[in-house]
């Protein structure tokens, strides 16, 4: 189980592992992961994005945008902001994608938010419910950011 923004506690239905390596074509800078500092995010402790991930962030400037003040934006747009950049990827580096019945957005190394997909085969009917932004209204929204202290979210009861 894990926590999630929206849903409470909701299972994992699948985990895929793959590995980053030269086999993977992992040469061009833009497709290297980006490395988060503690604290970047609402992060404790420092973790890595991969450049296609999508990040959810707070942010007054998209509040202004849509009325909400949480935005969707790919996380290539965090690039060179709160202290995240490009690291070539270390040997046979692991990348773990959890996969759950609905896309879901959760929490990650404290709070710091990442969606993850639904599994194939899982409910359909909510793929895609989530809008990201573009890569240009993303970098927009990056440059309004500050970085957010970590925290823990409160318990959710399960029902």
């Amino acid at each position: 189980m894990v926590l999630t923004f929206d849903a409470g506690l909701q299972p994992i239905t699948e985990l895929r592992r793959s590995v980053l390596d030269d086999a993977h074509n992992i040469g061009a800078r833009t497709d290297w992961p980006l490395w988060v500092p503690a604290g970047a995010l609402g992060n404790e402790a420092e973790f890595t994005l991969m450049p296609h991930q999508t990040v959810m962030v707070e942010s007054d400037l998209a509040e202004e945008y849509s009325g909400d003040p949480f935005a969707l934006i790919p996380a290539s747009a965090l690039e060179g902001r709160l202290g995240i950049a490009r690291r070539a990827p270390q040997m046979e580096q692991e990348v773990i994608t959890l996969h759950f019945e609905q896309e879901q957005v959760v929490f990650v190394n404290g709070s710091a938010l990442v969606l993850c997909p639904a599994a194939l085969g899982g409910d359909m009917t909510r793929s895609g419910s989530y809008e990201v932004l573009d890569i240009l209204q993303a970098q927009a929204i990056v440059q309004d950011l500050e970085p957010r202290p970590a925290e823990r979210p409160a318990p959710q009861a399960v029902h």
